[in-house]
């Protein structure tokens, strides 16, 4: 498949240059896990989605924009795969989803004047 082809050669070209904790590396790595789990070869996918996800942790640290879209992927991954109980477990990890406050001031409304 030339999509997989494509992405090995970046992930290549990322490790080689940048080396493998650089988050260019990084993230090449996780978008050939998200392309083999689109192709349903989720036994390839999953080490590099985990691996990914560790890197990120490592060089971002846990809360990172980064790792919690990698823990959304892995929750992907087992839900697409048929293991809802490791789905669970990486849900599990998430934030929280924060409830807008509803005494905070509406930001798309300017009030007259503050302009």
């Amino acid at each position: 498949d030339l999509a997989l082809s494509l992405f090995k050669q970046v992930l290549k070209g990322c490790r080689r240059v940048l080396g493998e904790e650089h988050l260019h590396s990084i993230q090449a790595q996780r978008e050939l896990a998200i392309c083999l789990a689109k192709q349903k070869a989720y036994a390839k996918a999953e080490p590099m989605l985990l691996d990914a996800y560790q890197r990120y942790v490592k060089v971002l640290g846990a809360k990172h924009p980064s790792v919690v879209t990698s823990i959304r992927y892995l929750v992907d991954l087992y839900e697409r795969w048929g293991k809802p109980e490791e789905a669970a477990k990486w849900k599990a990890k998430l934030p929280p989803v924060k409830k807008p406050d509803k005494k905070a001031p509406d930001k798309k409304k300017i009030p007259l004047g503050a302009v």
